[in-house]
């Protein structure tokens, strides 16, 4: 289970409190200058309003197009030859939504760098951790856990990676996780095992070494002590 510094960014976007604003009743030209406003705060604190604004101005500028081609046939045009040209209010909106466009495209780009650079460093914990498990010399599992529970808080601290790197990741996470679970174990069971074994080779040390006490010759049994 886990995530290291400050690169902690979420791969959807947090909600954020947007104030209610009411746009009802603003015409074109005040929409456009309300989208432009709006351009100078976080780009990821406009997004309700910003689709409030183009919902209402796509609506009256439905009605400056419908009206324009009701005018067009009253003067005598053909329908099949109107040409719906946008007026410089349409032209200013479509200006001020590229600029929008840009912005949150920006923002998404920054998002997908802070991924692959998270991406990149669970993939150096993945290497640290398989040269642990590959250590040959002996090493305290004192040692080796504390170093695994560094990992772990780091691991948990970075923050998301790209959504089609994620499975993988986690699936080589949690297979070295227990690849190293499984090494201290058996080192636990073959010390255990060796210290049990010195033990009854030390028993049995002293049972002789008491023997030596019972026999005549000093010499001799100073010899077998040794």
């Amino acid at each position: 289970t886990t995530e290291n510094k400050s690169t902690n960014v979420e791969q959807v976007e947090p909600e954020c409190q947007e104030p209610a604003v009411d746009y009802s009743n603003l015409n074109r030209s005040e929409l456009v200058s309300a989208f432009t406003e709006l351009l100078s705060e976080d780009i990821t604190s406009i997004k309700n309003r910003v689709l409030q604004i183009k919902t209402q101005f796509n609506t009256l500028q439905k009605e400056v197009e419908k009206s324009a081609f009701e005018e067009f046939l009253n003067n005598g045009g053909n329908k099949d030859e109107f040409q719906n040209k946008p007026d410089a209010i349409a032209i200013e909106f479509g200006k001020v939504n590229s600029i929008y466009r840009e912005k949150r495209q920006k923002h998404q780009e920054q998002i997908e760098q802070t991924k692959q650079h998270n991406y990149e460093q669970k993939l150096a914990i993945l290497e640290r951790l398989r040269t642990i498990i590959d250590k040959d010399e002996e090493e305290s599992i004192k040692k080796t856990y504390d170093e695994f529970n560094t990992i772990q808080e780091n691991w948990k601290s970075i923050g998301e990676v790209p959504r089609d790197k994620n499975n993988d990741l986690w699936q080589s996470y949690h297979f070295l996780i227990e690849q190293l679970f499984n090494k201290l174990k058996i080192n636990r069971e073959l010390r255990t095992l060796d210290q049990k074994r010195n033990l009854e080779q030390k028993i049995q040390l002293s049972e002789k070494a008491e023997e030596l006490v019972l026999k005549n010759s000093i010499t001799k049994s100073y010899k077998e002590l040794q």
